[in-house]
């Protein structure tokens, strides 16, 4: 529904922040920190926008999580429709 309202965009790149401070939330609380990583769901719709890999890295950049930490998942099933 988001991406036929065109939200995708807006809400995709507010899930990679809330996912950051996640992880900067539970490496705080836990000894194995270096361990973990965050996935993300990112719908093709996103990867359509030519700014969101910038974008993406930017929030993550700028919250000061390693950029290793932050894992994009896409499963076949989102390329049906393509």
């Amino acid at each position: 529904m988001s991406e036929n309202l065109s939200l995708i965009d807006e809400i995709g790149l507010w899930v990679i922040e809330q996912s950051c401070l996640t992880y900067l939330s539970w490496s705080k609380k836990c000894e194995l920190a270096d361990d973990f990583s965050m996935a993300v769901n990112v719908s093709p719709y996103q990867l359509k926008n030519k700014n969101f890999a910038q974008d993406a890295i930017k929030i993550i950049h700028d919250l000061g999580v390693a950029i290793n930490v932050i894992e994009f998942e896409l499963t076949e099933s989102s390329f049906d429709d393509e």
